[in-house]
């Protein structure tokens, strides 16, 4: 019994063959899910070694490139900052060089100084002549230029000064600009009793442009002495810088000054004489500007040749007849070559029923003219004075180099005042006398002077009287006496006797009057060439001007210069239009191959 217990006991204990199966079978797929799990987890486990091994290995790769990027940049590093070295040790190396080239070429341009002269006709290209005075100089010479910086002249005579002083080291040039130097400027004018006045674009000129000096003894040049204009051509000029400073050079170098010589003995007005009526003023303007003055034909001897030594004749308003003796002495000296200011007017006679006869027609006739016998009366109101019939009146200028400072300063109310003056005929003798001074075609010339006289008012042309216009004044240059002569005798000619008086130097309204007798003398007392100077070319001075001409720049700068601009912009604005429209299909191309 106890052994069937036991053998129950192990029955029930022990579970049925079908449910132990099916607890196998429970069994073996837990085992089986558990080794899925745990191969899941080892495959997951390797996929996260892969990973970070793949990490890793990136790390390691990113090292490497960093490692060799490094590696690489430092060579290119330190081959930068060699380059660096040697641009600044180049550069600096260069500018040593250059300033030692540059000092080297300094010195040797001092020690052999050379100008190149690319001027047309090589216009600061000193001559022979020139250089030979310069290396002749012994002793300082001033040269004294009055121009404005804003004068066409003032840079071309700078420029051959240049060219002087490096030939001469005795030449001292002071540049004076009126302008922006006026206190050195009003110094040069007392030094030198210059005068000036301001051209229409407010410039300040003086009546000399240069003033060449030695010690005491100076000479002027003026603008019109540096150009002169071509007579075929007056749009263009010839410089005649060189010719005027070396001329002037010369002359204040010689010790022998002009000689100017004035009548007397005829009843003209003494040198020596004061107030409005004597000739001392023109005295002492005639030594300031270089000029001796004596007198001829005072004395009441009889010489030989009176004229000897003259430079210059001025016969000085005689109201007595002249001697034939002093009319023949006068008469020589200028068909020798002597130049001549005649001033003689209409003078009555002591029974005032006639005029006095001069007996100097042979001398105005070297003038190529005559004197009428007749007054000139102005019944123009514009040119009358505000006293008087007409006897009293503004001649109209006429263009001469004479004239030229009468011109400038017109604006400022200098004119020539004439009295009392005569006529002038020319004679069509195969001289060329050039008018200086004219009345207008509204001018009377009065032949019975004295018949007015006794019942004065404004005249009306009579049957016996001229009709203007009247020649005042006219200057003549006569035939050279030999074909190496520069130029020929000068005389200038003048009817009105007041005009060498005193009182038109002292009275500011007769300044044209002082300017004129100033400016005759200058153009008279100008020396014969001393020098073989080449001309220089003629330059173009200015531009013609036409109404054709006029409208042809209008269609210029409102047509043609508008349509190039406008043609050139459209041009450039399709031009930039066609580039732009281009790069976007570049871009696609690029993309496309990407």
């Amino acid at each position: 019994m106890g052994m069937k217990t036991d053998k129950k006991r192990k029955k029930a204990a022990r579970p049925s063959d079908a449910e132990a199966t099916s607890d196998e079978v429970v069994s073996t797929e837990s085992a089986t899910t558990d080794e899925a799990s745990v191969e899941e987890a080892s495959v997951e486990g390797a996929s996260v070694e892969e990973a970070s091994v793949e990490e890793a290995s990136v790390e390691e790769a990113s090292v490497e490139e960093a490692s060799v990027e490094k590696a690489s940049r430092e060579p290119s590093e330190r081959a930068k900052r060699s380059t660096e070295l040697s641009t600044k040790v180049s550069a600096s190396v260069a500018l040593v060089a250059a300033v030692a080239i540059a000092v080297v070429v300094n010195i040797l341009a001092v020690r052999h100084y050379k100008r190149w002269d690319f001027t047309r006709g090589g216009l600061f290209t000193l001559s022979e002549g020139t250089t030979q005075t310069l290396h002749g100089l012994s002793e300082p010479i001033t040269v004294v230029v009055l121009l404005s910086s804003g004068d066409p002249l003032q840079t071309s005579v700078q420029q051959l000064l240049d060219a002087y002083a490096i030939e001469t080291s005795q030449l001292k040039v002071q540049l004076i600009d009126p302008d922006r130097r006026p206190a050195e400027f009003i110094a040069a004018q007392q030094k030198y009793d210059l005068s000036s006045g301001r051209s229409e674009d407010g410039r300040v000129i003086a009546d000399a442009a240069i003033v060449v000096a030695r010690g005491d003894k100076h000479q002027f040049i003026t603008s019109n002495d540096l150009v002169s204009v071509d007579e075929a051509d007056d749009m263009k000029a010839r410089p005649r810088l060189e010719q005027a400073i070396t001329g002037a050079i010369r002359n204040v170098l010689d010790d022998v000054r002009p000689k100017v010589c004035v009548t007397t003995g005829h009843g003209e007005h003494g040198l020596e004489e004061g107030g409005d009526t004597g000739l001392a003023y023109l005295r002492e303007r005639l030594v300031k500007n270089n000029f001796d003055v004596t007198t001829v034909f005072g004395d009441g001897g009889v010489e030989k040749d009176p004229l000897a030594g003259c430079s210059l004749l001025v016969l000085a308003s005689p109201t007595q007849p002249v001697p034939r003796s002093d009319v023949d002495a006068m008469k020589t000296f200028i068909e020798k070559g002597g130049s001549a200011l005649l001033v003689a007017g209409p003078v009555p006679s002591e029974e005032a029923n006639d005029y006095v006869d001069l007996g100097v027609g042979d001398l105005f006739a070297l003038a190529g003219v005559a004197p009428e016998k007749t007054v000139v009366f102005e019944t123009d109101a514009a040119h009358r004075f505000g006293r008087g019939y007409g006897e009293v009146f503004y001649p109209d200028v006429q263009s001469h180099a004479i004239t030229i400072g009468i011109e400038r300063e017109e604006d400022k109310g200098t004119r020539v005042l004439f009295n009392v003056t005569g006529a002038l005929r020319d004679l069509g003798n195969g001289l060329s006398p050039i008018p200086l001074l004219r009345s207008t075609d509204k001018a009377v010339g009065v032949s019975d002077f004295f018949g007015w006289a006794r019942d004065p008012k404004v005249p009306e042309k009579g049957e016996k009287d001229l009709g203007g216009p009247f020649v005042l004044a006219v200057a003549t240059e006569r035939p050279k006496l030999s074909p190496t002569d520069d130029r020929g005798p000068r005389v200038v000619a003048v009817t009105c006797p007041t005009v060498l008086f005193g009182v038109n130097w002292r009275e500011a309204h007769l300044r044209g009057n002082s300017l004129f007798v100033e400016s005759s003398i200058s153009w008279l007392g100008s020396h014969r060439a001393f020098l073989d100077l080449p001309n220089r070319p003629t330059v173009p001075t200015g531009v013609r001007v036409t109404e054709d001409s006029i409208r042809k720049m209008f269609v210029f700068t409102v047509g043609v210069i508008p349509g190039l601009s406008g043609s050139i912009g459209v041009y450039i604005f399709l031009l930039r239009r066609r580039s732009s429209a281009k790069k976007p299909e570049k871009k696609k191309a690029k993309g496309g191959r990407a």
